[in-house]
């Protein structure tokens, strides 16, 4: 390979990174790695006396360019590189010890188990809904690929660190052994054509073309579940939003000029009205806006002080989705400032109006009430 080569190499792998962190782990070293194996064995192979450093350099010059510009907007933004990770080393701006904690705790395994491992090694290799039964029937093939033996073996090698950081270092979700599927199947493809026999190569085609006519019956209809496959464009918006049933109430039932604070939905990609809201690892809205220094006054600001800022922002209406907040708090974590209590206590104050009339008891829509309106509940 050129030194052009391993630019471009080290392009397309700071492209993975760029596209989600994890790339670093599981694309940059391992190539970097063999950039620098290669470069060794070269160096060698030629006697030489020092180390080529431009193959290298010419990689980490590629990355640069793929990654740069995305950990350089980080830096300006938050002043961490690659915010929200490394909060230890970096810093970074809205972001704390304790949030950082949270984030560690939802993305980290729940154990490290060796026992269990015999279930994750099935889980992706077998039970996975996204792995073909055919991927690792072949794949252990490879190594009867007397050409390719050695190669078989560094690619198995490969796959297995993939599948070591992902057990040891994520939360295991499916998404995140994705990149394992294109060294199994690259070794899957070197088993299914390990030898040229007639029979074999038939036997092969036979089942290969099974599957495959299997599997586009399969995605190109209702059978994989919601299936966009030609649909019109505004049929799928209508389906999309049925997905998050507050946002499609609240599409067709706000007045104009609305404004909406969400609490706990953060599903509002199909949302046709201006809106505020935050994911679970941000600081809640409702909670810096409302929120009392102290507790005196059951732990709010004053009716005024909450509904000036509501007017600064342009605040109408507050959704809650409570279905969510639950479904937080037993995974990543929730503020325990949303809570009916205090939605309670907002009525009485007279910041919130009573609550409009849904389909749903997962949710509320609150509209926010006219400072000129004074209303406080018993």
């Amino acid at each position: 390979m050129t030194t052009h080569d391993f630019s471009w190499s080290g392009l397309l792998a700071g492209s993975a990174m760029a596209c989600k962190y994890p790339g670093v782990l599981s694309v940059v070293i391992p190539m970097f790695d063999v950039v620098v194996a290669s470069t060794i064995r070269q160096t060698r192979s030629e006697q030489a006396t020092r180390f080529h450093w431009k193959a290298p350099a010419a990689f980490i010059l590629g990355t640069r360019i793929a990654i740069g510009p995305w950990l350089i907007k980080n830096i300006v933004e938050t002043g961490n590189p690659v915010y929200p990770l490394l909060h230890s080393v970096f810093g970074g701006h809205d972001w704390n010890a304790a949030r950082n904690a949270q984030w560690k705790a939802a993305h980290s395994p729940a154990n490290h188990d060796v026992t269990e491992l015999p279930f994750w090694i099935s889980d992706v290799s077998a039970r996975n809904d996204w792995v073909s039964p055919l991927l690792y029937g072949l794949a252990p093939l490879a190594f009867l690929m007397t050409r390719r033996r050695r190669l078989a073996g560094w690619l198995w090698g490969y796959l297995a660190f993939l599948f070591a950081t992902w057990w040891l270092l994520t939360h295991r979700l499916d998404r995140f052994s994705v990149p394992i599927l294109p060294v199994a199947a690259l070794l899957a493809g070197a088993g299914a054509t390990w030898t040229s026999d007639r029979l074999w190569k038939k036997t092969v085609g036979v089942v290969l073309a099974a599957a495959l006519l299997f599997n586009l019956g399969f995605v190109s209809t209702s059978l994989c579940g919601y299936n966009a496959y030609l649909t019109d464009l505004s049929a799928v918006r209508r389906t999309a939003e049925k997905t998050a049933p507050a946002i499609a109430f609240l599409n067709e039932s706000l007045p104009k000029n609305a404004k909406v604070l969400c609490v706990g939905e953060a599903q509002v990609f199909d949302a046709r009205f201006p809106l505020v809201y935050n994911t679970v690892f941000d600081d809640s809205y409702l909670e810096r806006w409302c929120r009392a220094e102290t507790e005196v006054g059951g732990g709010l600001r004053s009716r005024d002080a909450i509904l000036d800022r509501f007017a600064d922002e342009g605040i109408t209406h507050v959704l809650v989705n409570w279905q969510e907040i639950k479904r937080y708090r037993n995974s990543y974590g929730y503020t325990e400032f949303a809570s009916p209590g205090t939605f309670a206590r907002l009525r009485t104050l007279g910041v919130l109006d009573e609550p409009l009339p849904t389909p749903s008891e997962a949710w509320q829509v609150f509209p926010v009430m006219p400072r000129g309106k004074a209303r406080h509940l018993q």
